[in-house]
């Protein structure tokens, strides 16, 4: 119980008594009463559960340095976005595989911890484009997201200019 002057809020918890451990999805409906003075107010309320999820998402969703007037012997930068939009808070590691020494490829962060849902994190992807870079676009390796309860792959991809002239 508790009282509310004219203009004030106030958060109010509602306990889902039909939920159970077994059967908690679902949709529920009951009765909210709101008592106003000596005025019962009655309204239904309906409330969604929905089955709980581990969901990070990394964009862009192709990872790809350069484009087809990029130079070479350069180095290139791109702000990778790892976001949460699941229900639990992650922890977890980023690793580049696959990527040739040539490349001097670094990440600006290789793990993460705490990152609440909602939350979005930038990782810096440092890539230097060699002299002898092939022409188009190439996949040069792998970047992976893994957490106790997920885990994905991206092709990093390089594209640079042809060099040639007829």
């Amino acid at each position: 119980d508790f009282t509310l002057s004219y203009g004030q809020t106030k958060t109010v918890k509602l306990k889902l008594n039909d939920a159970n451990s077994e059967n908690t999805i679902g949709t529920y409906t009951g009765t909210l009463e709101v008592m106003s003075g000596t005025k019962l107010e009655t309204k239904t309320v309906t409330v969604n559960v929905q089955q709980a999820a581990h969901n990070l998402v990394l964009e862009p969703s192709t990872i790809k340095l350069g484009d087809s007037s990029q130079d070479r012997n350069v180095t290139k930068t791109l702000t990778l976005s790892l976001r949460n939009s699941g229900h639990f808070t992650e922890s977890g590691v980023i690793n580049l595989t696959g990527i040739a020494a040539k490349y001097l490829a670094t990440l600006s962060q290789t793990s993460f911890s705490g990152l609440a849902p909602g939350q979005t994190l930038n990782i810096v992807l440092t890539i230097f484009i060699p002299k002898d870079q092939e022409s188009c676009t190439q996949n040069i390796g792998k970047v992976s997201v893994a957490t106790n309860n997920q885990s994905f792959i991206r092709d990093v991809q390089v594209e640079t200019a042809s060099k040639l002239e007829i």
